[in-house]
């Protein structure tokens, strides 16, 4: 089906769609082991996605590169496609990516054996990780005030208070014992 879908992305004459399929196939043969098929799909699409200007397609492809690259034991050159993954995604925006990415990173090095890599990737995961959930608890917490007291509007600067002092409780949870 990755082949058909490559096949009916360059019949459309499609760019964008041709590199994501093959960002898609070579992601396919980096999960079944094949880093050097993985590779090549990699650059044959980062090519591409270069050439037509599409940075998130570039960000893919020098994602997957780079996870073949250290798997094929290029461990340096390897990790400098992620941190090139790493940057454009970051420049887009796109944190959840951001963070999947570290931890592909660090999978790849620890099973490279690369431990103090693989240590400082998953760092790196956990902060971006632990970032997003605050985010995301903020806003549920702020957006869930209304609903305290119905009477009050969100603007009430006691709810502010309130909200601040229900975030700090819910970020000490995780570190609590048994939680």
């Amino acid at each position: 089906s990755m082949q058909l879908a490559l096949s009916a992305a360059r019949d459309l004459g499609s760019p964008t769609l041709q590199s994501l399929a093959l960002a898609n196939s070579a992601d396919f043969y980096l999960r079944q082991g094949n880093f050097a098929k993985a590779r090549q799909l990699s650059e044959e699409g980062l090519a591409l996605a270069r050439r037509h200007g599409h940075n998130s397609n570039e960000a893919l492809a020098l994602h997957n590169l780079g996870i073949a690259l250290i798997q094929l034991r290029q461990i340096e050159l390897g990790k400098s496609h992620v941190m090139q993954s790493i940057a454009k995604s970051q420049a887009e925006g796109l944190n959840g990516q951001v963070a999947d990415s570290f931890n592909e990173l660090g999978e790849a090095l620890e099973r490279m054996g690369d431990l103090a890599g693989a240590a400082r990737a998953f760092q790196q995961h956990r902060r971006m990780i632990d970032q997003q959930l605050r985010e995301e608890t903020r806003s549920a917490v702020l957006e869930a005030l209304p609903f305290l007291d119905p009477e009050l509007g969100p603007e009430s600067p006691w709810q502010l208070a309130d909200a601040e002092e229900a975030l700090r409780v819910v970020e000490v949870l995780p570190s609590l014992p048994g939680i």
